[in-house]
């Protein structure tokens, strides 16, 4: 959304765009549908319990996309190890603790490349998220998708 185009909402939905909201669950409900009308958030973030398959996910992001005025970003916590939303069919990634604890740098930069491409051209990216932050080697690093 252009800058401009911004200014040209309603003042509720410009406010809205400040918010990154969580859903219950795996589907739009009634009282998803109403939160995510009320609140018109520039963003939603995905946990386990709202992905059930890639398919699901896609379903669901594009749901949502259809009731707001603006496409919204669609954040995945993708840490590894616990911390992992997607599961399989999903890439799984082991903890980054794990990597940090190895102390090799050119590990740590082809394991970040590797989850950068995941998000960029992979599965999370084909269900439909735009953003995803994982916690490298003890930096927070962010991939930006491609709109889908």
């Amino acid at each position: 959304m252009q800058p401009e185009s911004l200014y040209s909402l309603p003042l509720e939905q410009q406010i809205g765009q400040f918010f990154f909201i969580g859903l219950p669950g795996t589907e739009l409900d009634k009282a998803t549908r109403d939160l995510i009308a009320e609140v018109q958030p520039g963003g939603v973030i995905i946990f386990g319990r709202n992905v059930a398959s890639p398919e699901q996910l896609r379903s669901l992001l594009d749901g949502i996309r259809e009731m707001l005025p603006t496409p919204p970003l669609v954040g995945v916590d993708q840490e590894g190890g616990r911390v992992a939303r997607l599961k399989a069919p999903f890439t799984e990634w082991p903890p980054m603790a794990t990597l940090g604890r190895s102390g090799d740098a050119a590990l740590a930069e082809r394991f970040a490349r590797a989850l950068a491409s995941e998000y960029k051209k992979g599965a999370a990216k084909a269900a439909g998220a735009t953003t995803v932050a994982a916690i490298v080697a003890s930096s927070i690093t962010f991939s930006f998708a491609e709109p889908p």
